[in-house]
């Protein structure tokens, strides 16, 4: 079987990049190709950003392409960028972040069903992050299916990304239809996607693009798949690093065997998509947003003293 190449986004994180790099070297015989951001428009930026591609320039990672952006574009618009560069040599991707630290198991994982699912459109991707393996470990079968997509290391086709719509054209079409009723019948669920996907939708310069892939997804009325265990670490949770919430923070990589059991119905395990749409796609209740803005308050003036 032929070993699925990688693409990594990366911007100014050179001691992230340098971890991810080190594990790559470990994973033999895959084309990587490699995009990098440009610094915005001040001095610091500029400099922690030509390290990076120093960082990149001077490895003896073996690298195909690499795709250094002169001008800052921001993470939404690099990921349409850099999915469609790739897609002009690759037929299918893996598709990681500089700090996304897979399991080496992952790669396999992502060969083997994205050989198996090619052609069977209702599935979006391969996920190598499970954010709740507690509920799936004891599952006769290897891996199951999830409505969400999440995107800390992932896997997809070239086919499948062709209905990625930064634009939201068909989003009033989805939000009014019977079936994001029946997909999202939680109220406060319902309620989230439909405040983010208008906020992107209206705001172009929102920064993040993940939203607009699970639009798709949503439209489309696909899948995604998810290992039963987690195989994926994120460690951009260091201050000034990212955006991600830090509940998620202390999800343990593991990794999986290759005598894979494989699903024989395509559907979702609904107790995970139950726990993920109130752990992480629900509105916040009123006290947890008031808690959370005088921590900030706290955090900003203890950090201004």
């Amino acid at each position: 079987m032929k070993k699925t190449s990688i693409i990594i986004f990366c911007y100014n994180r050179p001691k992230h990049l340098k971890k991810l790099i080190n594990l790559l070297k470990e994973i033999k015989n895959r084309k990587i190709y490699i995009i990098c951001d440009g610094p915005k428009n001040n001095e610091n930026d500029t400099i922690v950003v030509k390290k990076v591609r120093k960082l990149i320039n001077c490895t003896n990672l073996k690298i195909s392409k690499k795709n250094f952006l002169e001008k800052n574009v921001g993470v939404r618009k690099i990921f349409s960028i850099g999915m469609d560069w790739v897609f002009k040599y690759e037929n299918k991707i893996i598709v990681l972040e500089d700090d996304i630290i897979p399991s080496h198991s992952f790669f396999s994982f992502c060969d083997i069903l994205l050989n198996k699912y090619k052609n069977i459109k209702k599935i979006s991707q391969i996920a190598g992050c499970n954010v709740n393996d507690k509920i799936t470990k004891n599952l006769k079968e290897t891996y199951f299916l999830s409505k969400y997509s999440n995107i800390w290391g992932w896997a997809t086709w070239k086919d499948r990304w062709k209905a990625y719509d930064n634009n939201f054209k068909n989003l009033n079409n989805l939000l009014n239809s019977n079936f994001f009723r029946k997909l999202c019948p939680s109220k406060n669920e319902n309620k989230f996607w439909r405040k983010y996907f208008n906020i992107h939708y209206k705001n172009k310069s929102i920064g993040t693009w993940d939203y607009a892939w699970t639009f798709a997804n949503f439209y489309k009325k696909r899948l995604s798949i998810v290992p039963k265990y987690n195989l994926i670490k994120n460690i951009g949770f260091d201050i000034g690093s990212g955006i991600n919430p830090k509940k998620l923070s202390k999800l343990k990589k593991k990794e999986i065997n290759f005598s894979i059991k494989h699903l024989k119905i395509l559907s979702t395990n609904n107790e995970y998509d139950k726990y993920c749409s109130s752990a992480i796609y629900s509105i916040p209740k009123l006290t947890w947003r008031i808690k959370k803005k005088f921590q900030g308050f706290f955090l900003i003036n203890k950090i201004s003293m």
